[in-house]
């Protein structure tokens, strides 16, 4: 009885330090994004983070992204209306909590809170179309990664909502969807 005893606490011991031994303790995601805002598309974007966990399942993530698109504009001349190229480029610089699920070895969903600021700048051929601002952000999102190695996974899907609030130029309502390569710590 003593023994068996021993030998359920002793693989016990060794499954827990298993199961605490596989989530990662930081994670680098990059990859690309697509972002929709207010009904425009910007397809051409990359998105970024590292995350620093507490425990297994709990932890804080620094999300760096940038969307781009070029479009045409009127511009006002004074006596009618010209169309004018001008380029936009969006920056998030956001941070917040994130939770971490570990069902099994090789899914890892995930939660987070993202709260921050975002860098708007459009710049056309006309000096005065050219302006940028920097405004509050602030959202919520999640994702699913599938481990493929050791170390590294696939962010299979990650989806953001982000809402931009200020006077500038992206003031709305965002949502972006990103895919790419998560370095692990394990």
């Amino acid at each position: 009885m003593r023994k068996s005893a021993l030998i359920l606490f002793g693989l016990f011991m060794l499954g827990a330090v298993a199961w605490a031994a596989d989530p990662a303790k930081y994670e680098v995601f990059g990859g690309y994004s697509y972002q929709w805002m207010d009904g425009e598309n910007y397809p051409a974007g990359w998105n970024a983070s590292l995350a620093g966990y507490f425990t297994d399942n709990i932890g804080v993530v620094a999300d760096f992204s940038g969307v781009y698109k070029s479009m045409q504009v009127g511009y006002w001349t004074g006596m009618s209306v010209v169309p004018v190229d001008a380029s936009i480029r969006n920056h998030y610089f956001l941070f917040g909590p994130q939770f971490a699920f570990h069902p099994d070895g090789r899914w890892t969903p995930f939660l987070r809170g993202l709260a921050g600021v975002v860098n708007s700048r459009m710049e056309a051929e006309v000096a005065d179309l050219t302006g940028s601002s920097t405004d509050f952000a602030f959202g919520f999102g999640g994702g699913l990664d599938l481990a493929v190695g050791d170390s590294v996974d696939l962010r299979m899907i990650q989806i953001d909502y982000i809402r931009l609030e200020g006077e500038g130029h992206a003031e709305g309502d965002v949502l972006r969807i990103s895919v790419g390569v998560v370095f692990k710590s394990r």
